[in-house]
């Protein structure tokens, strides 16, 4: 087919996120890094120009100059999945430990993720987000806020997600495109039509030949001759007019959903007649843009404001509800339990501790519905205001 004719389709999309070993440095994933998107994802990252401010007697405006890129910004929604076997992570894992910061392993028993310590250290995560005949590749991902819906009834948020957003230092692309040249066999460098369409730490295959599944790493462009550099050299005879494409691995699927009905909601001792309601994580990471490093992109990060867990919850106004009212004025405390799913291996629960509640609101033209807002904090022993645990 040729180049013209291959369009992007929406269903053609597939993402992999791996752990970093060193912020900002790509890292290859693997096979079992498959994070399935739901709906739609979101990746952006431009580059700032500055005007031209020199006056030269004219009213022509001259072309800006290039300053350094914005900090990098995505969004991705994922099913939760817990694994179906006891201590073995969920599908989506490696966002998880990027929103909380700490995850722990029970072999046999349980999956938990903690909110990160001032002495541990942030995950940061490589991200390929593959759309149609092009892949993105995002480097030095920090996941920001995590956003985990409670529905019961039959609306898309009804099953267990999370929709994790957050930052990037610096985007990369793998294209399709053709050879323009007939390479030697074991030949290290490849002449395209367009060199542009790819970035050095790409991985590119051709047809069937995928360096036995491995992929060919792109460790050079020259735009001007459009010549990419490759490692290792090709293994098969490649020809004038090939298509050259992006290579990911072949992904493993696990896990199973949970539909929002299964489980329940409470606060304190108290089980809410819940129709909806949301729990927002957000860590307050700010990358360091504007620091003179001699590179193009960010580098560092801090964590700049206080995490902050929000919770809130529509709920049918029973008698018993009344009392929320009562419990924003004299700034009761409570943890709210949302559970997800009733068997053991194939269910989640998220724990926001020592819920303040804000004043309730009454909404609803038939059946009432009170909204409650609130915050979670810490107990004593400090950043367990939202825990996850799988079992």
């Amino acid at each position: 087919m040729p180049l013209a004719d291959i369009l992007a389709i929406d269903r053609e999309t597939l993402v992999f996120a791996k752990k970093e070993t060193t912020f900002g440095t790509l890292i290859k994933p693997v096979a079992a890094d498959q994070v399935l998107l739901v709906g739609d994802g979101a990746i952006s990252q431009d580059r700032a120009f500055l005007p031209d401010k020199q006056k030269r007697n004219t009213y022509s405006a001259r072309p800006p100059f290039p300053g350094r890129y914005n900090v990098g910004a995505f969004n991705f929604p994922f099913y939760i999945k817990p694994s179906g076997a006891l201590g073995t992570k969920p599908d989506g894992a490696q966002l998880l430990e990027g929103l909380f910061g700490r995850e722990t392993v029970t072999g046999s028993t349980k999956v938990e993720y903690f909110l990160l310590r001032t002495t541990d250290t942030r995950p940061s995560l490589t991200i390929w987000a593959k759309v149609g005949h092009w892949v993105y590749m995002l480097a030095g991902v920090l996941v920001n806020e995590g956003r985990f819906p409670i529905r019961a009834g039959n609306e898309d948020e009804a099953i267990g997600r999370c929709s994790v957003s957050g930052f990037f230092t610096e985007l990369r692309w793998t294209g399709t495109d053709e050879l323009a040249a007939d390479p030697a066999l074991g030949a290290t460098s490849i002449t395209v039509l367009d060199a542009s369409k790819f970035s050095v730490g790409s991985y590119i295959k051709k047809g069937t030949d995928d360096n036995a599944g491995a992929g060919y790493q792109v460790t050079a462009v020259n735009l001007t001759t459009n010549v990419l550099t490759i490692t290792p050299g090709t293994v098969a005879d490649w020809a004038l007019g090939d298509k050259i494409e992006p290579w990911l691995p072949a992904g493993t699927e696990s896990g199973s959903v949970v539909h929002g009905r299964l489980g329940t909601v409470a606060r304190g001792a108290t089980t809410l007649p819940l129709v909806g309601g949301e729990i927002v994580v957000t860590n307050g990471i700010k990358l360091l843009d504007n620091e003179k490093n001699s590179k193009d992109f960010a580098d560092r990060f801090i964590h700049a404001t206080e995490r902050t867990v929000d919770v809130s919850a529509e709920v049918f106004f029973t008698h018993n509800m009344a009392k929320y009212f009562s419990e924003h004025t004299r700034q009761i405390q409570a943890d709210v339990v949302a559970t997800f799913g009733d068997t053991a291996a194939k269910r989640y629960k998220l724990t926001a501790k020592n819920v303040e509640l804000k004043h309730p609101g009454l909404s609803g033209n038939e059946e009432k519905i009170l909204k409650m807002e609130g915050k979670a904090f810490a107990s004593a022993s400090y950043d367990d205001e939202l825990v996850m645990l799988l079992d």
